[in-house]
C-alpha cells in the first residue's frame, strides 16, 4: 500500500486511493529540514528492532538513469542493510519509473534476517509531504536466494510510488541536486522455545 504523508497530518493506513489524492487539505509546509546518509537502531513498543538507513543522494542528476542501470548505498558500521536505487526502474512493464530495493549484506554464508515489515521512502527536503510504501507480511533474507525456502537477497518496490524519473523533480524531491531515500527494516519477532 501507498501513502502519502503530509506534514502535521496522520497518515491513513490502508487506503487505496491514488497518492496524489493522499493530501488531505491544505497546510502551512514545515521548515526545510536536513538529512544525512546514515543507518541507526530502534525499538517498536513491543521491543522488536527496526533498522534505519537514509541515503542522501549527492549528485543526483550525474547519477545514470537508464534502465537497469543502478547505484548502490551501503552505510558504514555493522548494519547489514544497503539500499539499491534505479533511477530508470527495473521492470519491463514500468520503463522510466523510479525504484528503489533494500538488500541484506549477509554476514556470514549461513545467515538470515526474518523480517515483519518494510517501509520505503522518497523524504520531501523542504517540509511537505514524504512519498512512503509500507510493505506488511514476513520475509527471509539470506546469503543466497532460495525460491523454496522463500529466502531472497533483495525486495523493494516496483516503482517507488508509481513516479516517473521527471515526477521526481516536479514534485520538489530534488533540491541542490539532491533526493533522500530512507528504508525502515522491521524484524520479525524472535520465537523463544520453552
Amino acid at each position: 500500500q501507498w501513502r502519502l504523508d503530509a506534514a502535521g497530518l496522520t497518515p491513513a493506513e490502508g487506503e487505496s486511493r491514488g497518492y496524489l489524492a493522499r493530501l488531505r487539505g491544505l497546510q502551512a509546509p514545515e521548515s526545510p529540514k536536513t538529512f544525512k546518509s546514515g543507518a541507526s537502531l530502534r525499538k517498536t513498543s513491543d521491543g522488536r528492532d527496526v533498522h534505519v538507513v537514509t541515503w542522501r543522494v549527492e549528485r543526483w542528476s550525474s547519477l545514470p538513469a537508464g534502465f537497469r542501470q543502478g547505484a548502490r548505498y551501503r552505510p558504514p558500521g555493522p548494519a547489514p542493510w544497503s539500499l539499491d536505487l534505479y533511477k530508470g526502474g527495473i521492470k519491463k512493464e514500468r520503463p522510466g519509473f523510479v525504484s528503489l530495493y533494500v538488500h541484506y549484506a549477509a554476514p556470514s554464508p549461513d545467515s538470515t534476517a526474518k523480517v515483519a515489515a518494510l517501509e520505503l521512502s522518497l523524504l520531501h527536503q523542504d517540509g511537505g509531504a514524504h512519498l512512503t510504501r509500507r510493505h506488511e507480511g514476513k520475509r527471509v533474507f539470506g546469503a543466497k536466494a532460495d525460491l523454496v525456502k522463500k529466502i531472497s537477497t533483495s525486495a523493494g518496490t516496483a516503482a517507488l510510488a508509481h513516479v516517473v524519473l521527471t515526477q521526481v523533480e516536479a514534485l520538489g524531491f530534488v533540491k541542490d541536486d539532491a533526493v533522500v531515500l530512507r528504508a525502515e527494516v522491521e524484524m520479525a519477532p524472535t520465537v523463544r522455545v520453552l
